[in-house]
């Protein structure tokens, strides 16, 4: 077994990368203990700020390039794998600039000559991310994670390894060393062995409840940290008094874009009854409208799945759901290879408690709902709570709803995005800590009370 690149719109294999053994394993960790020590975690949060800086520079000069590999490893459209390499750059100047203030010591008021807190550094942080935002998952995680003092190891999804080391390329260009930031082409076994070492002190994982029950289970039983950012069943809620048109266009957006395989994409679209038939005519119309096609052409909107397993999974996942009584609103065309069109599907109240899976593709489903009640016994009932989006013009009224929702991030008026400013995670199966923002840089520190008498 190994890490293959191969293009997924073709089926061309590009390269593959062996595991690599438990040796050069442990010289990796080595080397990461050895800069950590000897200059990564004892210099000042500015000078790793000075140090880090240029690769957000690295990536908007180099964004296209960046993206054709992002592109030719699983299949989005180019034109999103841009916006995703300067998404990275945005994170990567917020925390530049952010930084230093997030972890100055906080001075306590309790009696005492002095006392404060100090976020010191861990040592060694694993990373295991996804395929599907190569780049920005990877950054979200290393930048603040690396910023506050920490080195870092990646395993990467083993379908995207020119990623997983042209990620590795920036960092060693920008600072000019090695070790701070390293791949590692690791099978699952190897690890439990990362995360058994004394030096590596947590790891954070984003994939699917299945991954996370695995690793989390590993690190409570090496008692590492652990951040689990896990999948999603995120309700997008339209009240009756929504903006029909607006929310749409965010709607097809939030549940199109990346062909459909979003962990915080719109999975279920909830429909008050009133405007239920609106609502479906006008989603039709836009989704119709979406052009299926190769993602190196700047026009195309829906190209293929990551991997042919993915779209097998897909496609039973919809036979199930009809199965229990969904019906098929809107197909978009033939299914071509591992290409994918659009999908809508109707669903009742009692489809949406008997199906409860994360569908990672461009499959829509909209419930019809009568009052707030049913909505929040239909929009609750999930075993998972990633994020969720209202629409409605009374703020007040879907603040309270917001409330009520079982999920981690709410938006509204809009469709939900990672933000570097807000920090992001979910509840119940779809993990805990937090990514992102002050929140998001705090995960990997010691909090080192001092009390001076």
């Amino acid at each position: 077994m190994a890490f293959i690149s191969s293009n997924p719109f073709t089926g061309e294999v590009i390269e593959k990368f062996p595991f690599i053994p438990d040796e050069e394993l442990y010289e990796k960790i080595d080397l990461s203990r050895s800069v950590y020590y000897d200059s990564w975690s004892r210099i000042s949060v500015e000078e790793r700020v000075d140090k880090i800086k240029g690769v957000s520079k690295l990536l908007r000069d180099n964004d296209e390039k960046y993206a054709k590999i992002i592109t030719s490893e699983m299949g989005k459209p180019l034109k999103e794998s841009i916006g995703e390499v300067n998404k990275v750059a945005w994170l990567i100047d917020y925390y530049v600039e952010n930084a230093a203030n997030f972890l100055k010591p906080k001075f306590i008021e309790a009696g005492y000559s002095k006392s404060y807190l100090r976020y010191d550094p861990l040592g060694g942080i694993l990373g295991i991310m996804p395929w599907n935002y190569p780049f920005w998952q990877v950054y979200r995680f290393a930048i603040p994670t690396m910023l506050a003092g920490n080195t870092v190891f990646l395993k990467h999804a083993p379908n995207v390894p020119l990623c997983a080391l042209e990620i590795e390329k920036t960092f060693e260009e920008i600072l000019g060393f090695k070790g701070a930031f390293q791949n590692l082409f690791i099978d699952i076994p190897q690890v439990e062995k990362v995360l058994e070492h004394r030096f590596v002190q947590g790891v954070s994982l984003t994939g699917s409840d299945r991954a996370g029950k695995s690793v989390g289970a590993i690190a409570g039983k090496n008692i590492k940290r652990s951040v689990l950012e896990l999948g999603g069943n995120d309700p997008f809620i339209l009240c009756k008094d929504a903006d029909i048109d607006k929310a749409i266009d965010q709607f097809v957006i939030a549940r199109m874009s990346n062909n459909g395989q979003i962990c915080i994409a719109a999975k279920r679209m909830f429909v008050q009854a009133d405007i239920y038939d609106i609502v479906k005519e006008k989603l039709i119309q836009s989704v119709s409208q979406l052009k299926i096609g190769d993602p190196m052409e700047s026009d195309t909107d829906i190209t293929c799945l990551a991997r042919p397993d993915l779209k097998e999974n897909l496609f039973e996942q919809i036979e199930t759901i009809q199965s229990l009584g969904a019906a098929l609103a809107y197909k978009g065309g033939e299914f071509r290879g591992n290409s994918c069109a659009p999908i809508i599907l109707e669903m009742d109240s009692t489809v949406s408690y008997d199906f409860d899976e994360e569908v990672f593709g461009p499959v829509a489903v909209i419930i019809k709902y009568d009052d707030e009640n049913e909505l929040l016994k239909m929009a609750n009932m999930s075993k998972y709570g990633l994020a969720a989006s209202i629409w409605s013009q009374d703020i007040a009224s879907a603040e309270l709803l917001a409330g009520k929702l079982e999920v981690g991030n709410v938006s509204i008026n809009k469709m939900v995005a990672s933000d570097p400013r807000i920090p992001f995670g979910g509840t119940k199966q779809s993990g805990y800590g937090r990514e992102m923002s002050e929140e998001g840089i705090k995960e990997f520190v010691n909090v080192k009370a001092v009390v001076v008498e």
